[in-house]
C-alpha cells in the first residue's frame, strides 16, 4: 500500500473492503468516505479508511460464517428492522450492503474480532 499525504489509493480500499469504485463514490457522497484529490489521482483519507471498517462490516462478509448469502442477511435485517446501508455503485454491478458493527453481534453473527477484509481495529 503506498501512502501519500495521509491517503491511500482507490485500489487499495476496492481490494480492503472488496467494493468497486461506484460504491466507494456512494460512500463518498453518503460522508461515510472521503475523498481527496492530489497529483496521484482520487485517493482516499487514511482517516476515513480507519472510521468506515471501525463501524461497518459488509453483510457479504458478516453472512459467510453462518452460510448465508448477502440478500438473506439483508432480509433477516430487515425483519428485525436493522438499518442497512446500500450502496447502488451503478445497473451492472451487485449492490454492497453494510451494516453496524454493533447489529452483526446483536444478530449473533459476530465470530470475533474481525470478518475477514474488514477487521476492526
Amino acid at each position: 500500500m503506498q501512502k501519500v499525504a495521509n491517503s491511500v489509493s482507490i485500489e487499495h480500499i476496492q481490494q480492503e473492503l472488496g467494493i468497486n469504485q461506484g460504491a466507494i463514490v456512494a460512500l463518498d457522497k453518503a460522508g461515510l468516505l472521503e475523498l481527496v484529490c492530489s497529483d496521484f489521482g482520487t485517493r482516499i483519507t487514511d482517516a476515513s479508511l480507519q472510521r468506515f471498517p471501525a463501524r461497518y462490516a459488509s453483510c457479504r462478509q458478516v453472512s459467510k460464517p453462518k452460510s448465508m448469502a448477502q440478500k438473506e442477511l439483508v432480509a433477516l435485517c430487515k425483519e428485525l428492522q436493522t438499518e442497512v446501508l446500500s450502496c447502488h455503485s451503478d445497473a451492472q454491478s451487485a449492490e454492497d450492503s453494510f451494516i453496524e458493527r454493533h447489529h452483526a453481534m446483536l444478530l449473533g453473527i459476530y465470530n470475533g474480532p474481525s470478518f475477514g477484509v474488514l477487521g476492526a481495529a
